[in-house]
């Protein structure tokens, strides 16, 4: 099993360019994914993470 360094707080940066969606993190992460990918990507880190959601007050 690999050793995983403590989480981060710090997001992902994230960009778009044409048909290819770029990802860069901590620790040197980077990654190229079609924006299907991306986007099954989101759904699922949304999923595990848990969605949070914004709720306008009343009034």
């Amino acid at each position: 099993m690999l050793d995983t360094p403590s989480p981060s707080e710090a997001p992902l940066d994230i960009t778009a360019t044409g048909d290819e969606v770029k990802i860069s993190g901590p620790d040197g992460l980077i990654v190229s994914l079609s924006r299907e990918a991306a986007r099954a990507s989101a759904r699922k880190l949304i999923e595990v993470a848990g969605e949070e959601t914004y709720q306008k007050p009343l009034g």
